[in-house]
């Protein structure tokens, strides 16, 4: 077994390799700018691979709650806890991930040395080709009966560097990218389904920045630099009894595409020590990692959704095969909040810094305050709502502090084929909008605990999270506030309207206990018996996106939505058809299917609320809300321009939501317990009870298109 402390990783167990050695002079393409000489390039073969019995990640080796000010019984509880990772392989694998006919693992590392102007520099040329890591089991030393399940990282590895780590200079090339890659999720033995993350890109690449290290840890920086990340999530259902299928791509069906890409200015990237807190000091931290990412967005960057696509789909009524378009939104040209021109400030529109620690049971994470001034310790949130769900196992834990996203596309790009090429012409099947998606997040804060093991078994992976997303920018006229805050709007981005209109000024509370993650044979289920709370508040208006504040701002009403679950589930699964369009002729079709419940809690504190602006305790509200809601057969489908099912001579883009919802017992839910499934509550007016009512039965077709 191997150990690693703190943040150091020794690999052992070394399968037999072989390494060739040679001297010879690098090219300047090699090297970016570094004028090369003499150089040693490194060549490393191995056809079985590296193998390693245990890799340890152990944190807070001989301390205790004391130790970061915990007062009282619980302050001599160590702190000490350990992330295990199990029967590690790193091997070469095929395109496709198979083991078949795999050939070597191959590892082509250059080196040299140099001058830049600003002083002397070094040139590091890292290529892997594509090689498997695969990890058998993720464990929490404090269950070693229990796994997260197992895992298969695909990837080939592009690494450049010239110039030197030093903080103070800003002469750095840096090129980081892994293309094609595949990540692979098994939660049972082998044969059990798989989800996939596959056409994995990951990209940071700039010929003018900083690289270093300062008393925070890593630095890397560039006023302008391409970066991207996107992912096609997958799945596969019936893998099948030979191990030479496992962990095999071929087959998957796509489920989503989502990604982030382009140019960013003032990138700005951290990789540090520290973890969780414990008590009223968030700076006196225990050990653990911290991950800081900021940006502003550049005049290509693009918010990236839409479908895996699919080939061979099989028409069931002749056999004939299809394939379905691979249809991708673009959410690009980018605003932000402030009107500023992107890189003009020096300050990021986009921010997300990530914990990650590993707990014991009932540690805590400092908690969440909601309601109030962005506060992690519990001390600072008596105007608020302090909200904490300690650990209650193992864990490992994932903490967000004071994200957020401060601009927001102003042009939607449907990119049939995904071949979209930035700065090219408009392609002949894809469409230009001028509306936006706005999803501002004023200040965003989560934490998210991951344990070990499934409903029915040892291996499997379920989580308790809290998320908030809140405004704490002034909304007085004249302050500017709205442009820190949280929105969610659609607008019409036409540069002569630039209107929009949605929800203003919002805060959104999300809290979950033992929620569980199922890789099934159909897809994905997320299901918990243990309590949901979904809350939202904000203005319902809309505005100039120029001046979303009093008294320019429009205001409809003021609402307030709380909903409590006591039992909660959602299932995803691809889907694949072939369609009929417009002209009679037939075409392939992927879609998003889904279905799940929600039980609202018998406590009755569920509400909807309406109210005017400027009395919000005078309301209408739905109060003391119970009972059963089921939707079936829900599709989530995003249609191209050749896949209009209704015009020839005009065909458009379309986004089809259809779903078939089920009230009260007309659900039929299959949950233990005595709880009266119908709906049930009030009708309240500035808090007096109108009325009563109940909903025994019912359903509700609803089928929502969304098209120019």
């Amino acid at each position: 077994m191997l150990s690693i402390p703190r943040y150091l990783m020794v690999l052992g167990c070394f399968a037999t390799s072989h390494a060739v050695v040679a001297m010879q002079p690098l090219d300047d393409d090699a090297l970016g700018a570094v004028n090369a000489r003499d150089g040693l390039v490194l060549n490393i073969g191995s056809e079985e691979g590296i193998r390693a019995e245990s890799i340890r990640w152990q944190l807070d080796a001989g301390s205790t709650l004391g130790d970061y000010g915990v007062s009282g019984p619980t302050a001599a509880d160590s702190l000490e806890s350990s992330l295990l990772l199990e029967d590690l392989h790193w091997h070469g694998i095929a395109p496709d991930g198979t083991s078949a006919d795999a050939p070597p693992l191959r590892v082509m590392t250059s080196l040299d040395v140099g001058q830049k102007p600003g002083g002397p520099a070094l040139g590091i040329k890292v290529d892997i080709e594509r090689a498997r890591l695969a990890i058998e089991d993720v464990r929490h030393d404090g269950l070693p009966g229990s796994s997260l399940g197992s895992l298969a990282l695909d990837m080939p590895l592009d690494f450049e560097f010239s110039g030197m780590l030093d903080h103070s200079r800003d002469d750095a090339r840096l090129r980081v990218a892994t293309e094609d890659g595949t990540l692979f999720y098994r939660q049972g033995a082998p044969g059990s389904p798989e989800l996939l993350v596959d056409e994995l890109t990951f990209r940071i690449d700039f010929d003018q920045g900083t690289v270093g290290m300062d008393d925070q840890g890593l630095v890397v920086s560039a006023p302008q630099s391409e970066f991207v990340v996107f992912f096609d999530l997958k799945h596969r259902g019936d893998v099948g009894s030979d191990p030479l299928d496992h962990f095999n791509r071929s087959d998957a069906r796509g489920i989503l595409g989502f990604g982030w890409e382009g140019t960013v200015e003032d990138l700005l990237i951290r990789l540090g020590g520290g973890g969780a807190w414990y008590g009223d000091d968030p700076d006196n931290r225990s050990e653990g990692l911290q991950l800081l990412i900021q940006h502003d967005h550049g005049a290509d960057y693009a918010w990236v959704v839409g479908e895996a696509g699919s080939t061979g789909i099989v028409d069931p009524d002749d056999a004939a095969v299809f394939d379905a378009p691979l249809t991708l939104v673009r959410f690009d040209n980018w605003q932000r909040l402030d009107g500023a021109p992107l890189g003009s400030t020096g300050t990021p529109s986009f921010r997300l810094p990530v914990t990650v620690d590993v707990l014991n049971a009932g540690q805590g994470t400092g908690g969440l305050c909601f309601g109030a001034d962005v506060a992690p310790e519990a001390a600072a949130c008596a105007a608020g709502q302090h909200v904490e769900i300690p650990a209650r196992d193992g864990a490992l834990a994932l903490m967000v502090r004071d994200a957020f996203l401060h601009a927001y596309p102003t042009r939607v790009y449907v990119d049939e084929g995904g071949d979209y090429v930035p700065g090219g012409p408009v392609g002949p099947e894809d469409t230009v909008l001028n509306w936006g998606l706005i999803v501002t997040l004023g200040d965003m804060d989560a934490d998210v605990l991951l344990y070990p093991g499934g409903p029915n078994g040892d291996r499997g992976l379920h989580l308790d999270a809290v998320v908030t997303i809140q405004s704490h920018g002034s909304t007085e006229p004249g302050s500017n506030g709205w442009q820190q805050n949280t929105h969610l709007m659609i607008a019409d981005t036409d540069p002569d309207v630039m209107r929009g209109i949605g929800l203003i000024n919002a805060d959104i509370l999300l809290t979950v206990e033992q929620l569980y993650l199922e890789v099934t044979e159909a897809g994905i289920s997320l299901h918990s018996d243990q309590g949901l709370r979904f809350q939202v508040d904000g203005l319902f208006g809309g505005g100039d996106l120029d001046n979303l504040e009093r008294p320019a701002l429009v205001e409809g009403w003021r609402q307030s939505i709380n909903l409590e679950a006591e039992n909660i589930r959602l299932d995803i699964a691809p889907g694949e058809e072939v369609m009929v369009v417009a002209d009679g002729s037939r075409i392939g079709n992927t879609y998003l299917g889904f279905s799940g419940h929600i039980r609202l809690d018998q406590g009755g504190g569920s509400y909807i609320s309406l109210a005017e602006p400027n009395y919000p305790e005078i309301d209408l509200r739905l109060a003391n809300l119970t009972g059963d809601i089921a939707i079936v057969e829900g599709r989530l489908d995003l249609l191209s321009a050749n896949q209009d099912p209704h015009s020839v001579d005009n065909p458009e883009p379309r986004l089809v939501i259809a779903a078939d919802t089920l009230l009260g017992r007309s659900a039929g839910l299959a949950i233990p317990g005595s709880a009266e499934p119908a709906l049930r509550g009030s009708v309240q007016f500035g808090g007096d009870t109108l009325m009563d009512m109940v909903i025994p039965g019912g359903s509700l077709d609803v089928s929502l298109t969304l098209r120019q």
